[in-house]
This record gives structure tokens, sequence and C-alpha cells, in this order.
């Protein structure tokens, strides 16, 4: 009787994950901000989530937003990473270069704060 249950368990939890919505695609981002200048540079690295087709990603989501000097697109989820363009966005709405998986932006030797980054897949 326990493995009747079990099974049935199984299979209506099987049959909940066919019938859910698929999850949003998300890409992930590797931030970086260079400080220090040459010499003394000191870098660090953090990875963003954005959701593809979303509002995107902002500053007061993600604090490390506001020390960037290069943006990779480094992966995604749910989506191929090779049809998706993302764009960072600097305080008061104005964009910077758009970057894809395979080329980069870099925004600054130093650090600019970002506002948002919005994704879009094609």
């Amino acid at each position: 009787m326990q493995v009747t249950s079990f099974l049935t368990i199984a299979f209506a939890s099987v049959a909940l994950a066919q019938k859910s919505p698929s999850k949003i695609p998300v890409a992930l981002i590797t931030v970086e901000a260079s400080r220090g200048g040459a010499g003394h540079a000191k870098n660090s690295t953090d990875i963003v989530r954005v959701n593809i087709g979303a509002d995107g990603a902002t500053e007061d989501q993600f604090p490390v937003l506001k020390e960037v000097s290069t943006l990779y697109l480094t992966g995604a989820e749910g989506v191929s990473v090779d049809n998706i363009v993302c764009t960072p966005f600097r305080p008061g709405g104005a964009t910077a270069p758009t970057f894809t998986n395979t080329k980069p932006v870099r925004l600054s030797l130093n650090t600019v704060e970002v506002s948002k980054i919005e994704c879009r897949g094609s």
C-alpha cells in the first residue's frame, strides 16, 4: 500500500511539473569592477541574473552595478546564449553599447555606475 501511495504521488508530481508554466529565460552576466589603476589593480567579479524580456536588473536589486568596468554575457538558462543581446543603462537613462556572449562591453578602465541592464532574446 505504501508503494502504491508513493507511485501515485510520484506520477502526480510529474503531471503537475509538465503542466506548470515554463521558467522565464535568464541571462547570466559577469560584472567586473577594476579599481586602483595600473600596478595597483583590485579586480572583483560577480554574477547578475537578468530575466530576458522583462524589466531588467537594477542597481537596487544588485548593488554590484554601482561599480562596473566590464560586462560579459557568460551564460543563459532556458534560451540559447547565442540569441541574447543585453543593453546597460547609465543613470539618467542613457544607454551604453550593447553586449553579447561574443562581444563584452568595457564601460571604463576604472568603474562607472550602471542603473539597469535589460536583455532580449531573438
